[in-house]
């Protein structure tokens, strides 16, 4: 499944929702507060919050809702504690983690099913053939690596995978001699490696068997894993959006999956 995405974090949409200001790289401003999602809000985290916290809810304040955030409780047994009757009572249907690590997952999926709690049913991580030297941005997770994808096969658990392109790696837009360049420097930092230099020749000389693109080969590495998965593409053309839907009819077998990914 193809689904076109984009980053943002969860302090970063709350934020926006009950004060109506964003900052997202640099489209910064402020819009007029959700009233009936702020008091949706208020209710779900009504047992979370003190009279100071309601108040600060009140103010419609940016930098102090990231105070209250901040002093929520984060622990994954609380959260499944409270997000379970939610889901029994019908309110909401399903709900997963966005950046939690495979163990934190584990641990609060045992804790669920120990004490009869619903469980995350879904993950949203990074996947992509191109395997990051560090994080686009602070606090993301991978599951690129084979132990990762191994989890996800035995565990059943659906993917959401952000990134699933590499920020346009293999459209052929990026090559060494851009490495100096000021305007690129996030996805050299990001992307710029030997080993994805060298998948990314691996990706076009498979296309050009296959009649396809780069491009194409690379989402369809991610979309031919053998567990459920959901590729969130951030296209910036029409054409983009076209040739990648076309993705979704390249199959590769497992033995491509592996020379791809340098694995043979």
């Amino acid at each position: 499944v193809l689904a076109l995405g984009g980053y943002a974090s969860a302090q970063e949409l709350l934020r926006y929702t009950l004060t109506g200001a964003y900052a997202f790289g640099a489209a910064r401003g402020r819009g007029r507060p959700d009233e009936a999602a702020i008091a949706q809000f208020a209710i779900a985290n009504a047992e979370l919050m003190d009279e100071a916290g309601r108040r600060l809810v009140a103010n419609r304040d940016p930098a102090m809702v990231d105070a209250l955030l901040g002093a929520l409780p984060s622990g994954s047994q609380h959260l499944l504690s409270v997000l379970s009757p939610e889901r029994r009572a019908g309110r909401i249907r399903a709900f997963g983690g966005s950046n939690w690590t495979l163990k934190r997952l584990q641990v609060a999926n045992d804790y669920a099913k120990k004490h009869g709690l619903t469980p995350f049913v879904a993950s949203s991580s990074n996947l992509s053939l191109a395997v990051w030297n560090e994080p686009m941005w602070a606090d993301c997770v991978s599951v690129s690596d084979p132990e990762s994808r191994a989890w996800h096969h035995k565990t059943k658990m659906p993917l959401f995978a952000w990134s699933s392109q590499a920020s346009g790696f293999f459209t052929g837009r990026f090559g060494a001699k851009d490495r100096n360049d000021p305007a690129l420097s996030d996805i050299v930092r990001v992307w710029f490696d030997q080993g994805n230099f060298r998948r990314l020749e691996r990706a076009r000389e498979l296309a050009k068997k296959k009649g396809v693109t780069a491009n194409q080969i690379a989402l369809a590495y991610v979309l031919c894993q053998p567990f459920e998965m959901y590729a969130l593409i951030g296209p910036q053309t029409l054409e983009e959006i076209r040739t990648s839907a076309q993705a979704l009819e390249v199959k590769l077998t497992p033995k491509e999956l592996r020379w791809l990914n340098l694995e043979k």
